[in-house]
This record gives structure tokens, sequence and C-alpha cells, in this order.
């Protein structure tokens, strides 16, 4: 009989001591962990970001929070290492895919960089994963027709079937909306490409045929249209000296002797930096003259990641 009343005793006493090494396991936990961070922060105000950071993971370690990785990546700008921050927010997002934090971190980090490509990767990252954030929101209305250019011509005409002829070494050939050449620098004159595929060239010798989007001699259509650009929508009002009809929502138009571009409220949105400007195409490229050569405006929100410089915001 006193066998059986001290059993449940001994198994109490068991389990408080349990509970006991528990609490004390974990106030040691604690103590270590807060050691750690204020080492790490101690070292980080001392500039010596080597020592900081290994104090930095330890305290991770022991307890990870997205709060205390969003205070490393401040640690990592703050000793001048913006892309190693950059990197970190990256790991953080995909640990922490449901907050918004790390991805307005990334793009206000790669925004600082002139790194604009990379802000519209995170925002369509952030975007397909159901993030909602006023922040990125804002970074990208700031952003939305930040631009590159890319390639130098003597001459261009304007995009039409997907196709802008420009001249180079006194001959034409045609790029591609990335501004990729896409057929050489052979004819004597170059048309626009039609709806049929198929643009009216003139070859060194003073022949005039057609070809199609990869350079092969076509048959003349049965019934060519003048242009293969889709009808025209009309020039923006507004106190300038010249204006082009709209063109994939934008147009350029002149002003103080220079060309830029406005969006369909009118408001200039790409500056008048330019002394000739062409339509946009389908895919955000224009032909824009500047410093006396002809080159390809490229929106970045069309172009793939680490595109190229940024232009003017």
């Amino acid at each position: 009989m006193k066998h059986t009343i001290l059993a449940p005793l001994a198994l109490a006493a068991l389990l408080g001591l349990s509970i006991y090494v528990r609490a004390g396991a974990n106030m040691r936990d604690e103590r270590d962990y807060g050691a750690y961070l204020d080492t790490a922060r101690s070292y980080a105000a001392d500039g010596f970001a080597v020592d900081a950071a290994q104090y930095y993971i330890k305290a991770l370690g022991m307890f990870p929070s997205l709060g205390l990785r969003m205070e490393i990546a401040d640690f990592y700008v703050e000793s001048g290492l913006p892309e190693t921050a950059a990197d970190w927010c990256e790991d953080t997002a995909a640990m922490y895919p449901d907050e918004a934090e790390p991805y307005e971190y990334l793009m206000e980090a790669y925004l600082g960089m002139g790194d604009i490509a990379s802000c519209f990767e995170i925002y369509d990252t952030a975007a397909k994963r159901g993030i909602s954030s006023a922040v990125c929101e804002g970074i990208m209305s700031e952003i939305e027709y930040a631009y590159f250019l890319t390639g130098k011509y003597e001459s261009a005409a304007s995009f039409s079937g997907g196709f802008c002829a420009v001249m180079s070494g006194g001959k034409w050939g045609y790029i591609d909306e990335t501004g990729t050449l896409r057929l050489r620098f052979a004819y004597a004159r170059a048309g626009p490409f039609g709806p049929d595929g198929r643009a009216e060239v003139t070859d060194g010798n003073g022949d005039v045929y057609f070809i199609d989007t990869k350079g092969n001699k076509r048959a003349a259509p049965p019934e060519r249209q003048a242009s293969g650009a889709p009808e025209p929508v009309g020039a923006p009002d507004g106190p300038f000296e010249d204006a082009r009809n709209y063109s994939n929502g934008l147009a350029a138009v002149k002003k103080d002797g220079k060309w830029g571009y406005v969006d369909a409220s009118g408001d200039m949105v790409i500056g008048n930096a330019f002394s000739e400007a062409g339509d946009f195409s389908g895919g955000g490229s224009a032909p824009v003259k500047t410093d006396g050569e002809w080159t390809l405006l490229r929106l970045y929100k069309y172009a793939g990641r680490k595109a190229g410089k940024a232009g003017a915001l």
C-alpha cells in the first residue's frame, strides 16, 4: 500500500524536476542569445563586421526570426555591403514567403543600387505569392518608365511587325524589340515589315524585292498595305512644339527643342532628352537619337533582369 502511494509522488517529483531542468536550459539559452546579440551589436557599432556577423549568426541559430534577419540585413547595409544584404534578403524572402518586409527591403535596396531590372523581378515574385505592399507599389510607380539604351546606329526607322530597320556602315539591317540584330546590314534601303511578315528592300545591286523575317527572298504579297503598323491613335494635346501619335500607350513629344514621351494622361514620363524619338513597339522599345547617334530605348518592365544601366527616372 505504501508503494502505491509513493509511486505517483515519485512521478510528480520527476516531472517537476524535468520542468525545472527545461526551464533552466531555456533561461541559459535566452541568456546566451542575449549575450550573442549584445556582442554582435557592439562589434557592429565598432566596425568589426566579420566578428559581428559571427555573433549574429550564433544568435540566429538559437532563435531564428524574421525580425532578427532584417536586423542583420540592416547591419550588412551599414557595413557597406549592400549586395550581401540583398542576397541575404532574397534568402529571407524564400524562408518567409508570406511576409512583405523582405520584398520591400529588397526593392528599396536594389533601387538604391540602381538595379531597376531586379526591382521588377522582386515585384513579380511578390505578386505571384499574393503579397500586397504599399511600399512595393510606391517603388513600382516610381520606376514604371525607367529605361536603358542599347546599340548605336547611323539611322533608324520605326518598329513594324516586331522589327526595326537600322543603319550601320551605310547599310540597313533589322533589329528586334530586344535590340538583337536579326537581319544583317546588307540593304541599300529597308522598308517596314507588314502584317504578312514581309518587307520591301533594295539590295546593293539596286534590285528591289521582298524578304521575310528570316531574310529569305519572297514574292510580293498580292495586296500590299503601305504599312504593317496598327491604326495610329491621335497625338496628345498640350504645350508641345511637336508630337507624334500614341503607340503602346506613349507618345513622343517635343519640348524645349528635345523629345521625350508622355502617357495617356499627357504627363511627361520619360524626360525630353533626345534630339529625335520614334514610336514605341508593343514590346516596350523605341528608337531614339542622342549624341548624334540612334539607339534603342527599352523599358525595364519589358526587359529581362540585369539588362543594362538605368536611364532617367
